[in-house]
């Protein structure tokens, strides 16, 4: 049976998205901070989003977001020599909390750079 390696996180983006090219594909990064229940760390997120056409100049810092797609833990040795790990997600899709118009105001977008509906996600 085959797993399934899919995770949702809502957060604020903790810096304006750049993109750069790989292999003649636009890709975004930027990163979020998930707040957790009361007494809990943030969970710092990286993440990757393919094709962000259209919705770049919406991820700015500070701005609620949520994200969904699938997540890995990378580890690397820092100049001190210690361990780091950064935990990052591959978006599929996100969704721009907040954006526009008001309050309850939200643009879903998929891994097209289109807008979609999530049934109401």
């Amino acid at each position: 049976m085959e797993g399934l390696n899919q995770c949702t996180f809502t957060g604020n983006v903790t810096r304006d998205a750049t993109v750069r090219k790989v292999n003649d594909k636009d890709v975004a990064s930027f990163g979020i901070a998930v707040n957790g229940r009361k007494g809990q760390d943030v969970l710092w997120v990286d993440c990757s989003y393919w094709r962000p056409n259209g919705v770049i100049e919406y991820i700015k810092k500070g701005k609620p977001i949520l994200v969904s797609g699938d997540v890995k833990l990378n580890t690397y040795d820092s100049k001190t020599g210690e361990v780091k790990a950064v935990l990052r997600i591959n978006v599929q899709k996100l969704l721009l909390l907040g954006s526009g118009g008001g309050a309850d105001s939200h643009v879903a977008v998929g891994s097209q750079g289109k807008e979609e509906d999530w049934g109401g996600f």
